[in-house]
């Protein structure tokens, strides 16, 4: 079994239902496309202590999602993004009432993205760049309850 604490599964998801050691643990996920915005958020995230897995594409996250039995205990999902944006996550996200349960933190630079808007589909709203405080405060904040590490 491999001993993982951050991984971008896409390449071990397509080819097949794999399970590490840890994912019966809390984690969090990212759903960001800029693959350099979304290891800067695992390495804060890593440094602080969780446990991450990261996805570049909301397709294949929610299709991760849907066959854990163990969910994140936070989301950080950008919106402007290739094949499946934020808004049509959200969308899908609200049809699962498991998946709908997770706390998400939207992140965007995009000023089409209104947190006023958002404020029922989001817990928070983070607008790039992101500074590591309030990544980790947003940590804190939505994620309810101290995480099993």
């Amino acid at each position: 079994m491999m001993d993982l604490v951050s991984t971008s599964p896409k390449g071990a998801y397509e080819a097949g239902n794999v399970e590490w050691e840890w994912e019966d643990r809390d984690y969090i996920l990212i759903v960001e496309d800029d693959g350099d915005v979304s290891q800067i958020f695992a390495d804060a995230l890593q440094e602080d202590g969780h446990r991450v897995v990261s996805f570049q594409d909301a397709r294949l996250a929610l299709d991760y999602l849907r066959q854990k039995s163990v969910l994140p205990r936070l989301i950080f999902l950008d919106f402007l993004m290739p094949h499946m944006d934020g808004w049509q996550f959200l969308a899908e996200r609200r049809k699962d009432p498991r998946i709908a349960e997770v706390p998400v933190v939207g992140v965007s630079a995009s000023d089409r993205v209104d947190e006023r808007a958002l404020s029922r589909s989001v817990a928070g709203l983070l607008r790039k760049p992101v500074s590591l405080d309030a990544l980790l405060a947003a940590v804190r904040r939505c994620a309810s309850g101290p995480f099993e590490l």
